[in-house]
This record gives structure tokens, sequence and C-alpha cells, in this order.
């Protein structure tokens, strides 16, 4: 679960900006501990999808350029 965790935050390097890669690394313990829960990859995808659109809502989609 930690090198998915750390995977998930490295890939966020490309933002250039350390916010980020430590953000989806903390993130990405909800996304495993929702998988382990529901066994649903889709519901991950779906969470996944629904934390990026509230973070580019409250205008924290800032850190990502």
């Amino acid at each position: 679960m930690f090198a998915n965790a750390l995977i998930f935050g490295l890939t966020h390097l490309i933002y250039d900006n350390w916010v980020v890669p430590i953000a989806t690394f903390l993130a990405s313990w909800i996304f495993i501990f929702n998988y382990f829960k529901t066994k649903s990859f889709l519901n991950v995808w779906l969470e996944h999808s629904y934390y990026g659109f509230v973070i580019f809502t409250v205008r924290l989609g800032l850190f990502f350029k």
C-alpha cells in the first residue's frame, strides 16, 4: 500500500510543485482504503474524479499549473 501511495504521489511530480505530490500521496490512502472496503475500481475512479472536480472548483487547481 505504501508503494502504491508513493508511486501515485510521484506521478504528480510533473506539476513542478511540492504541494501536489504530498497531497496526492495522502489522498491515495483514502483511495486505497476505499478500494479495500468496496473492492470496486469504478468506485475509486469516481471518487478520484469527484475529488478532482472539487479541487478545481475551490480554486486549488492553481497548484496544478
